[in-house]
């Protein structure tokens, strides 16, 4: 059994190879959703799955049973997940086995394979830390993975050259994605995740040399902040009312935000910002189809007298291709890709937000050798650029633009410990 997410339906093959046999298609009602975990309920006739679906800014699981000659769907359980059946050691009969929606309890439940309904109610039988995944041995042995909940002892710290931190004064808090401003002077920081399953944002600004902060309320689930070239706004991808969008926002409060690019209707696409060119007028961001997962780079450009921006692709390539980032001088581009197989740094010319394939073909140069990790920057001469690679250490590459663009070995500075 497999999903395709693109059609919105589940297939099934022969193990000894075959044509997929299309098991059903479903109009989705919300604009993001779909099946997974699929586990045998009656051998060659039934099978359950999970199906998921993200209503405004809540992430719904139901467990389902699907009759596999008539594509029939039986509701067995709502608000659980993954679910796995198991022999009652008690009464020899089948038990169902799922994760809560909030992923910090398992629960059991008797099951009835003929009409494929639960016979009374679930039974909490684990509870703790919120559950990556589980299995089940054929005697009832439940083995589970969790992860931590509780991230409020973080704090924000500097890294010097040698890979020394050097913590911030301020409060801990659970931060998790933090970008500094221009000058150096501020961080904005979003905060993980309170309660599993629903998509909220909590993002606090932080003022290095007042050490002062404050919260800035944002609707929805936002993601993937970068500040404007004069420190005075950012701009951040936003998910709310089934919509995603990019919108601006001033720094210190004042005004509404805007919205300056949405999703065309109808289409699955996440939107995260990457970068603002050095003069302001482009803003290079990360398009990303969540049925197939792959991501392109489309440059937004001001238009005379609107707030909004216009699109045009830049990086569409077969490959995977995000993280894209501007030099300082706006000559170049630094950027992610997949087309070798693995996650690799990259170089171009950019000579335009509209030049993406002329500049593609002028020739790009690769920088990382052990793959990247999603962050890099562009020392304020150009001369180097630093990355994380897939390791997690810091890597510098020197390069040259004249003659011709060139880039050194990669040397390792220091690893990132966790």
């Amino acid at each position: 059994m497999f999903s395709s997410e693109a059609e919105s339906a589940i297939y099934a093959v022969a193990t000894s190879g075959s044509e997929p046999r299309l098991i059903l298609r479903e109009e989705l009602k919300e604009s993001l959703g779909g099946w997974d975990a699929f586990a045998p309920s009656v051998a060659g006739q039934s099978v359950l799955a999970t199906h998921y679906a993200i209503v405004n800014d809540k992430v719904k699981i139901y467990t389902e049973a699907i009759d596999l000659a008539s594509g029939n769907r039986t509701m067995v359980l709502p608000d659980a997940g993954l679910a796995r059946l198991v022999r009652d050691p008690v009464d020899g009969g089948s038990l169902l086995v799922a994760i809560r929606g909030d992923q910090t309890s398992v629960v059991a439940v008797p099951f009835d394979p003929a009409t494929l309904r639960t016979i009374g109610e679930p039974v909490r039988v684990w509870s703790g830390d919120p559950v990556s995944q589980f299995g089940l041995s054929t005697g009832g042995t439940l083995a589970l993975s969790t992860r931590p909940s509780d991230f409020s002892d973080r704090r924000l710290a500097w890294l010097d050259d040698r890979g020394q931190s050097q913590p911030i004064p301020g409060a801990a808090r659970a931060f998790s994605e933090i970008v500094v401003s221009p000058d150096g002077g501020r961080v904005l920081a979003n905060l993980e995740l309170s309660t599993p399953g629903v998509l909220s944002s909590e993002l606090w600004m932080y003022d290095l040399t007042r050490r002062t902060s404050t919260r800035t309320p944002i609707q929805g689930f936002a993601l993937s902040f970068v500040w404007s070239r004069d420190g005075q706004r950012f701009t951040h991808g936003s998910f709310l009312n089934d919509e995603f969008s990019i919108v601006e926002r001033s720094v210190n409060g004042q005004g509404e935000p805007v919205k300056v690019f949405t999703s065309p209707a109808s289409q699955q696409m996440m939107l995260q910002p990457s970068a603002w060119s050095p003069d302001g007028n482009v803003l290079a961001m990360v398009q990303m189809d969540m049925k197939d997962s792959k991501s392109k780079v489309l440059m937004l450009e001001k238009e005379p007298g609107s707030a909004t921006l216009k699109a045009t692709p830049y990086l569409n390539s077969l490959a995977d291709e995000h993280a894209l980032q501007f030099s300082p001088d706006g000559k170049w581009v630094v950027f992610c890709s997949t087309d070798s197989g693995r996650h690799e740094l990259y170089v171009q010319r950019f000579t335009g937000p509209r030049s993406g394939a002329e500049d593609a073909r002028s020739g790009r140069v690769q920088i990382s050798t052990n793959g990247h990790d999603g962050v890099c920057w562009w020392s304020a001469d150009c001369k180097e650029i630093r990355f994380i690679d897939s390791d997690r250490q810091v890597v510098s590459v020197d390069v040259k633009t004249e003659p011709t663009l060139t880039a050194s070995l990669p040397k390792v500075l220091y690893s990132i410990k966790e």
